[in-house]
């Protein structure tokens, strides 16, 4: 016998058919789009196209790179954060502008819990770098000279807020030594002036001064300011084992995101397709000539990282006063 609730659920069943059909479709049947928060040209633009085509190749469906600049870079995530959790529109976003810039500017509306993390693309281990005829010839005499002369020493960075100043004045206080920052509108003016002289200190990538620090550049690293090693200058200790305690800084990373509610089986997908060991020699290549190493760390240990460094930094921001 044909009841009104048979009726009802066959209607129903109808009526939710073609939703289920979509929710099953396979990812991605369209291109994705993922934005970068800065300008086309530099090392994001490298690192996020590294990644597309290893997307789209695995995928076989396109990955577009978008670029929306703004906030100090924050307006592409804030614009991921905003979008649908489908899959379909995806960050590049770093350290900085997940952990520091919603503590750090007044506009910025995000917070590192709006995101899904997808995985850690590359990590840029910063060098602090001294003039090549500076008197200083490694760490301990750097901190012996400044405890002598307390804020007779500099250093230098790309502005206020950016993570060579954070990470300089994380030095200082590790250290206990009193630096004065000397801001810059960029990287490459603040690596000028620690040529002439006029600063005595830099953090700064190695893409940034690879022109700089061989055996005949004007700089030279007296220490890595992370935990490990870099393996292009095995010679040069962290900051730890020259002998700075307390400093315990993770290296600046770029890694993706998507939009909060993002399936876990598309953020699975995603991984897998990333992954460090499906990586072919020329796409490995690629960023070795960048001077980044090859690297790939998933969601859930992304997440771990953004768990863990998220309470550092706005600690960071607020025990420096800072506020743009």
């Amino acid at each position: 016998m044909i009841t009104r609730r048979h009726i009802l659920v066959s209607a129903a069943v109808g009526v939710l058919a073609p939703r289920l059909g979509f929710a099953q479709e396979a990812y991605p049947s369209r291109p994705v789009t993922i934005i970068v928060p800065v300008a086309p040209g530099g090392l994001a633009d490298i690192i996020t196209r590294a990644a597309a085509e290893r997307l789209s190749a695995r995928s076989k469906q396109s990955f577009i790179v978008d670029y929306v600049v703004g906030v100090g870079g924050s307006k592409g995530n804030q614009d991921v954060a905003n979008a649908a959790p489908d899959g379909y529109t995806l960050a590049l976003t770093t350290e900085a502008l997940l952990l520091v810039n919603p503590h750090l500017y007044k506009n910025v509306r995000y917070k590192a819990e709006d995101f899904e993390p997808v995985g850690i693309l590359a990590e840029l281990p910063l060098l602090l770098l001294v003039p090549k005829n500076h008197p200083a010839k490694n760490l301990a005499d750097f901190v012996s000279m400044a405890k002598a002369k307390p804020g007779s020493m500099s250093y230098g960075s790309s502005g206020a807020g950016t993570m060579p100043h954070l990470v300089g004045h994380q030095f200082a206080k590790a250290a206990g030594i009193s630096l004065v920052h000397i801001p810059y509108k960029s990287g490459a003016g603040s690596v000028t002036d620690l040529i002439a002289g006029r600063l005595d200190l830099l953090a700064a990538g190695v893409p940034l001064v690879a022109g700089s620090i061989g055996p005949d550049g004007p700089l030279r690293p007296i220490a890595v300011a992370g935990p490990e090693r870099i393996a292009s200058l095995p010679d040069v200790p962290t900051v730890a084992e020259a002998g700075v305690a307390g400093f315990n800084l993770r290296s600046p990373w770029w890694g993706l995101v998507a939009p909060r509610g993002t399936p876990r089986d598309i953020i699975d997908r995603l991984n897998g397709w990333l992954a460090l060991d499906a990586m072919t020699e020329d796409e490995k290549q690629k960023l070795i000539s960048t001077k980044l190493e090859p690297k790939f760390i998933g969601s859930a240990e992304m997440g771990d990282v953004i768990r863990s460094e998220a309470p550092v930094w706005k600690a960071v921001i607020e025990e420096m006063g800072l506020s743009l």
